[in-house]
């Protein structure tokens, strides 16, 4: 009796959206807090860990931000949302070990940056700046027609030694070099667009800078603003824009960023030096990115990956996308509201969560912290494959003999994980329960207890006895301070005869020719 057996050792493909025949193997249906493993496995995420105390009004943490003070101490700046578009804004006392209220109420910051050991921001209606002791409206340089635009604009970034101001008239103005509060009155630049249309956000990328609209993106090249020689102002090649400036982030010589319809990658292509554009969520997320329930969205880049936290009416769930492999992973249920990357020279990722809590990634810890009561909570995972072809052809049934799933797991507390494997996309699934030391019994249950340090690659043998010709694998567990690995998964079985049939087929006559 013939038997043949089918393996899968590559993940790396991430989340697809596309129907089971057209994914490939190495594509995920869900991927909850997993992440990329080893070589081409998949991994329950790493979590985080508390590190401030909980701000006291519990507002979402907007914005975390290091401040370099004259006198070399550095500051850290916490933003919290207020409600009714007004934000809080605390230091955090390092003596006292508690977080210390510069001012309450201020109205909601739009964009900011920090110069000459000073925090400057834009709320929509005034150009605020922070000395490290208190809050103070920017003053004017000189006399121009320009101030009251530049105190109601909305976006500002720094190119060069000039830093770019975009306003609700879809200008840009342009500051003076060198100078943050001095402008020239003939340092505008127009942005027109063929539809009402309103800029969103600024960024600059590849010496030039990107001016985002909700439905388009333009590119403003040159340096001589002067005399206007190199200037240079293009509209890109988009089908959108954005209205989530807090989405775009450069990664890998390229710029992502949310628009109505997915992710985008801006990019300069080999052949050319115009850049180019790419809906790179298509058929992978693109669906959830579509939803009109998104109401805002928060992103950073760390260690080449594209993270993004996206909130709707109802939740707050993160996603990352891999540059490296080009796949898209999550959700991730730790809830960031802001991000701050690289936080006071730390090789880490801080991330501003709800009810005041400001927390970071930390690859050695295995589970999440709850923002409630700030105390340690599990790792949700979930991972889908998808329905695999047992004998790799559509429609012929096999027997399924045994399933295999090769995994490593850390065990300084006891391991788990649970199994449930679906045949031909029944509504129903059966459970298993499997111990490293002993056999296999039938019963919902958890893998391994007791072991102490990593344990190397172990298999372990599931028996199916199942007529199918689709079979899908689900992992799950909620477990606490229990890390997974899954290096891959392989099936036993016997191809069963392909039976013909005429149901349904009328013969048909022959005709002949002479």
């Amino acid at each position: 009796m013939a038997k043949f057996v089918r393996t899968i050792r590559d993940f790396s493909g991430g989340l697809s959206e596309v129907a089971n025949d057209n994914m490939r193997d190495n594509e995920l249906a869900e991927a909850m807090n997993a992440v990329p493993g080893e070589s081409y496995g998949v991994a329950r995420a790493s979590g985080t860990r508390l590190m401030y105390p909980q701000i006291a009004d519990l507002g979402s943490v907007q914005h975390l931000i290091e401040l370099q003070l004259a006198n070399g101490m550095v500051q850290v700046i916490a933003f919290t949302d207020a409600g009714n578009d007004t934000m809080n804004m605390y230091w955090y006392d390092e003596v006292d070990k508690a977080w210390s209220s510069i001012s309450q109420g201020i109205r909601a910051v739009k964009s900011w940056f920090t110069y000459a050991n000073k925090l400057y921001w834009l709320d929509g209606m005034d150009y605020k700046l922070y000395d490290g002791t208190a809050v103070s409206s920017v003053t004017e340089e000189g006399t121009s027609n320009l101030w009251n635009k530049i105190k109601t604009a909305l976006a500002v970034e720094q190119r060069g030694q000039r830093w770019f101001f975009a306003t609700r008239d879809n200008e840009i103005i342009f500051s003076d070099i060198g100078k943050v509060n001095k402008f020239t009155g003939t340092n505008v630049i127009n942005i027109t667009s063929g539809k009402a249309d309103s800029i969103t956000a600024l960024h600059e990328f590849n010496n030039g800078l990107l001016i985002f609209q909700q439905r388009s993106v333009y590119y403003l090249a040159g340096y001589d603003f002067a005399g206007g020689t190199d200037i240079n102002l293009s509209r890109l090649n988009v089908s959108c824009g954005t209205q989530w400036p807090e989405s775009v982030k450069t990664i890998e010589n390229a710029v992502l960023y949310m628009g109505n319809n997915g992710i985008y990658r801006l990019y300069i292509p080999a052949y050319n030096e115009s850049l180019a554009a790419k809906n790179i969520s298509e058929k992978k997320i693109g669906k959830l990115l579509s939803s009109n329930e998104i109401v805002s969205c928060s992103a950073e880049v760390w260690n080449n990956i594209y993270y993004f936290s996206l909130q709707t009416s109802t939740k707050r769930e993160e996603y990352r996308y891999y540059v490296s492999a080009g796949s898209f992973w999550g959700p991730f249920t730790q809830g960031a509201t802001c991000y701050a990357a690289g936080f006071l020279g730390e090789d880490a990722l801080y991330i501003g969560c709800s009810n005041g809590y400001i927390v970071r990634y930390d690859e050695d810890s295995t589970h999440y912290v709850d923002l409630h009561s700030g105390q340690a909570a599990p790792i949700p995972m979930r991972i889908k494959t998808k329905g695999f072809d047992v004998c790799g052809a559509m429609v012929q049934y096999a027997k399924v003999k045994k399933a295999f799933i090769a995994v490593k797991q850390f065990a300084a507390q006891s391991s788990g994980l649970s199994v449930q494997i679906k045949a031909d996309y029944a509504d129903s699934a059966w459970n298993w329960k499997v111990n490293f030391d002993e056999s296999l019994v039938y019963s919902e249950g958890i893998w391994g207890e007791g072991y102490w340090g990593w344990k190397d690659t172990v298999t372990k043998e599931i028996s199916v006895n199942r007529k199918t010709q689709r079979i899908q694998l689900i992992f799950y567990d909620e477990t606490t301070d229990m890390p997974v690995m899954i290096y891959g998964i392989g099936f036993l079985y016997k191809k069963k005869k392909v039976k013909g049939s005429r149901t349904g087929v009328e013969q048909a006559d022959i005709l002949y020719e002479d």
